[in-house]
Order: C-alpha cells, then sequence, then structure tokens
C-alpha cells in the first residue's frame, strides 16, 4: 500500500512539472499563477514519495521547508538543496509566489532537483 501511494504521489508530481513547464512561458498572468502553484505541489509530492518509499510518515499539511528536513534526516543529499530562491518553502499550499518568468524558471528547476533525488524513475 505504501509503495504505491509513493508511486501514486511520484506519477502525481512528474505530470505537474511537465504541465509546469509547458505553460512557464505563457503572458496570461493565470498560467504563471498555475504553473506556480503546480510546482509547489510538485516539490511537496516528490518529498512526500521520498518519505513514504523510505518508510517515513510524512507530516500532515507541512511546508516544503519541513519536508526537506524530515527527508534530509535519512538522506543527506537534501540538506544540500538551495532553496533560497524559493519564497515559498516555510508556507502551506495555498500560497503563490513565483508569477516572473525568470522566478517560474528556477522554480521549475529546483522541482528537477528534487525530482532526481527523490527517486530513480524515468520520466
Amino acid at each position: 500500500m505504501n509503495q504505491l501511494l509513493s508511486d501514486v504521489l511520484w506519477d502525481d508530481a512528474n505530470d505537474l512539472l511537465l504541465n509546469a513547464k509547458e505553460v512557464v512561458n505563457s503572458p496570461k498572468r493565470s498560467a504563471a499563477k498555475n504553473t506556480c502553484l503546480n510546482c509547489k505541489e510538485s516539490m511537496h509530492n516528490f518529498l512526500k514519495s521520498h518519505l513514504i518509499s523510505n518508510g517515513v510518515e510524512p507530516i500532515e499539511h507541512a511546508s516544503l521547508h519541513v519536508l526537506i528536513h524530515q527527508c534530509s534526516k535519512f538522506d543527506e543529499r537534501f540538506s544540500r538543496l538551495d532553496m533560497s530562491e524559493i519564497g515559498c518553502r516555510y508556507e502551506l499550499m495555498n500560497s503563490d509566489h513565483c508569477v516572473e518568468s525568470e522566478k517560474l524558471q528556477r522554480c521549475i528547476s529546483t522541482v528537477e532537483d528534487i525530482k532526481d533525488l527523490s527517486g530513480n524513475k524515468i520520466a
């Protein structure tokens, strides 16, 4: 059951990342907001998937910062993630920050870093 949940979260996170990469350069503000939220949800899901697949129960309603801290307790690579450009790292899912193209590109890059650390699945 836990592996199935981990796989579902990972696949959903990957779909959100792919969607964000498709619309990141759209001139519409609503597309930028959706990209931001997709990136954030993708990061959450990759991190939760990694935790679950390693037998750790993710803290419910946790910020990205908290989930990364949880992952870094058993996988030190997560402590080296550069989250300084991710303004929402201390907030819950209901906020959006990155509506400028440059910030969105950095956010997508961070999601890809988390994806690389979170598993060996091939997109």
